[in-house]
């Protein structure tokens, strides 16, 4: 089995149109956001991914398209600080150490994912087409 065949698809990939940001102050605002597109997204679906992806080896692949700009305010996000935040909010919970923040709950905690697929794509300032496309994949078994 070569490796494009050993994970499966739970669900088709999802595209989010928002303004993808990291952590600062307001990082439990943009984890909800977030939270809030993706759940609309999966729509009455949820459960059923959150049932095909609990106890199992998982794969993230990540494509975050960024508008990359010297205008002020417009910073140039890490990919692993963007990357942090999603998996926050894929989680059950969001936050650790405060009061719990419910998350999407497809995932228990990171120790579910065995690989990630990850990129930033830079967008010129015309771009109005800033976003995510996410896909999770279950391993049919470990090479």
């Amino acid at each position: 089995m070569n490796k494009s065949e050993n994970h499966v698809p739970v669900y088709r990939e999802i595209k989010l149109e928002f303004r993808p940001l990291t952590s600062n102050r307001k990082k439990i605002e943009r984890k909800i956001l977030l939270r809030d597109l993706i759940l609309k997204e999966l729509g009455q679906d949820i459960k059923n991914i959150q049932d095909r992806c609990e106890n199992k080896r998982l794969l993230i692949n990540a494509v975050f398209s960024l508008i990359e700009s010297e205008q002020q305010g417009r910073s140039k996000p890490d990919l692993d600080n963007l990357l942090k935040i999603l998996l926050d909010v894929l989680s059950i919970n969001m936050v650790n150490g405060q009061s719990p923040i419910e998350g999407v709950g497809i995932i228990h905690d990171d120790s579910q994912i065995y690989e990630i697929r990850c990129k930033k794509i830079p967008l010129n300032e015309d771009s109005v087409n800033e976003g995510l496309k996410l896909q999770i994949s279950t391993f049919n078994k470990l090479e």
